[in-house]
């Protein structure tokens, strides 16, 4: 193999390291974070499980990291998103400060996880945009999920009944076992995903047996870029056809080499 032969190689094997670099971290162009904003939290009968799905699913607002044609912002003009956020957490587990959905000041409730939770998030083809899709579960640790009292959460009764609680909420959750599927082609997110969503302050009716409704706010999941990310398989791709072509001229030239006279 010639010296050029040597260098394209080399570099080709350059771009191909950052995908072990950058598996296991998440630290500014190597983090993908997608942003969400209103929809409906909504609780199973027994008050033990949230869930933002169908139509109470939250919005797409925002995506950085994937780059050109999978980045978005805001819902109107050009580069704008369209998609939804939606999830399943587990049921209630041991734990935590607080055993209930509507936990008070200083309460923070843990959550399970497992093959029967989902989060997922949907970037819709159009609009300048490739689209999407990105699904995992809730972790199964403990503590790694929980649904925790922002502030001061107040529970108001009515003749020593509880009928409400006046606050704000958030969910903090390990997302894992991460796929991203772009193109058609499922790329795995080495690594947990980070997901915080927030509650708008407000009252929620509580009666027993009876599913709870909190307003999603805003929410924030950042993950480590997928692996392979697209953008460094496609110059990988470039460097393999680059090499390809020298070689084909490095081959071609030398089959006309004319012998040397004696």
């Amino acid at each position: 193999m010639t010296r050029q032969l040597r260098h394209c190689a080399l570099f080709a094997l350059l771009l191909w390291v950052p995908l072990a670099v950058h598996a296991d971290s998440c630290e500014g162009p190597t983090c993908v974070t997608i942003y969400n904003s209103d929809g409906t939290f909504t609780t199973n009968a027994a008050q033990t499980s949230l869930s933002l799905m169908g139509s109470g699913a939250s919005m797409l607002y925002g995506v950085t990291g994937l780059g050109m044609g999978y980045d978005c912002a805001g819902l109107s003009g050009a580069g704008s998103c369209s998609g939804a956020v939606t999830l399943q957490t587990g049921n209630i587990i041991p734990g935590g400060t607080g055993n209930t959905l509507v936990p008070i000041t200083g309460r923070s409730t843990w959550l399970g996880g497992g093959p029967t939770t989902a989060f997922d998030v949907t970037e819709n083809a159009g609009n300048g945009l490739d689209g999407f899709t990105f699904s995992g579960m809730f972790s199964t640790v403990a503590g790694a999920n929980s649904w925790s009292c922002v502030g001061t959460c107040t529970a108001n009764r009515k003749n020593g009944v509880l009928v409400s609680v006046t606050g704000t909420w958030i969910l903090a959750a390990s997302i894992v076992n991460g796929v991203i599927t772009i193109g058609g082609k499922a790329f795995d997110v080495i690594g947990a995903a980070t997901v915080q969503l927030t509650t708008q302050n407000g009252t929620v009716a509580y009666k027993s047996g009876q599913p709870l409704v909190f307003t999603d706010n805003s929410g924030t999941s950042t993950f480590p870029a997928p692996v392979p990310e697209p953008s460094t398989l496609s110059l990988f791709g470039a460097g393999l056809i680059a090499i390809g072509y020298l070689v084909r001229r490095r081959l071609g030239s030398s089959s006309h080499v004319v012998p040397a006279s004696h």
